[in-house]
């Protein structure tokens, strides 16, 4: 079926009738209330008047009554003074009664005290005798760990520059290891796979590469042909991406149809089957709507 696209003229239409029509504002001139559109320059589109109070209905005050109501004091009521010679309160007056005006109702040796007696002589310390530490000697005990033994080389080790002591036999063993920077390797090394989603400076083995690739391809755009029905779709194990062409009228994943039409899978085929979520469909008979068009619905 045609599927009709609205142009960009025929929207501004459509724009343009729509404010012409509908009340956006209120205006207020005088006793009348306007309604105004949506145009850049609203126009009037309705009226109504507010009519003026009366002693027996509500409405709007009138100029007069405005002018009246402004030349009445706040809390100003109906009292009548009286007339002179009336009595007022049990006095007699004798003239009128008028109101009142301006009433108002924050030597150390390692740290430790060391004392030598004048008369005696103390010898170093020797391997058959007891007695002071050298500063060399002290310098030397320091340097080794707690705990050392002794150990003595027999003819199964041999000493280079490199590695003083060292067992003939892992030496041998350890010279058949590859290097670890930039080694040539041999036979069929391996390697742990890493997760596709793995993104760092781990080895990627061939596993992984051909999982990512997969994952690649599937999602990717594959033509899968021509459709005559849409049983021709749904009766395939489907993959995101893949598509077809429509080519004979028909209904396609709910809609309807004609040839040129696209059908695109956006999921995968589920084990319930298919369903007509799993795809998008891009009309291809397309017509435009014109402003014309738009005039006319709105005549």
């Amino acid at each position: 079926m045609a599927t009709r696209v609205l142009s960009e003229a025929a929207g501004k239409q459509i724009v343009d009738l729509v404010r012409s029509g509908y009340g956006a504002s209120l205006a207020i001139s005088g006793l009348q209330i306007q309604l105004k559109n949506g145009q850049a320059s609203p126009a009037i589109i309705g009226t109504a008047t507010i009519p003026t109070a009366t002693q027996s209905a509500g409405g709007a005050m009138s100029p007069t009554d405005k002018a009246k109501l402004d030349g009445i004091a706040t809390g100003a009521n109906a009292y009548v003074l009286p007339t002179a010679g009336t009595a007022l309160g049990g006095v007699k007056t004798t003239s009128t009664v008028t109101s009142a005006t301006g009433y108002t109702p924050a030597p150390i040796i390692d740290g430790v005290p060391y004392y030598k007696d004048t008369n005696t002589t103390y010898a170093a310390a020797s391997t058959s005798a007891a007695g002071l530490m050298s500063a060399a000697d002290k310098v030397k005990l320091n340097g080794i760990a707690t705990g050392a033994t002794r150990v003595t080389v027999d003819s199964a080790m041999s000493s280079t520059s490199a590695n003083p002591v060292q067992n003939k036999t892992v030496k041998s063993a350890l010279d058949a290891k590859a290097p670890l920077a930039s080694p040539a390797l041999t036979g069929t090394p391996t390697a742990p796979t890493a997760a596709t989603s793995t993104s760092t400076t781990q080895v990627a083995t061939t596993a992984f590469v051909q999982a990512v690739v997969a994952n690649a391809v599937t999602s990717a755009m594959t033509y899968k042909g021509a459709a005559a029905a849409y049983t021709d779709i749904t009766g395939t194990d489907y993959k995101p991406g893949w598509c077809w062409v429509v080519s004979a009228t028909g209904t396609f994943a709910g809609q309807a149809c004609e040839a040129g039409d696209m059908v695109v899978a956006n999921t995968a085929k589920a084990s319930a089957g298919a369903a007509d979520t799993d795809f998008d469909v891009i009309q291809s008979n397309v017509a435009y709507v014109t402003a014309d068009d738009v005039k006319a619905w709105f005549a």
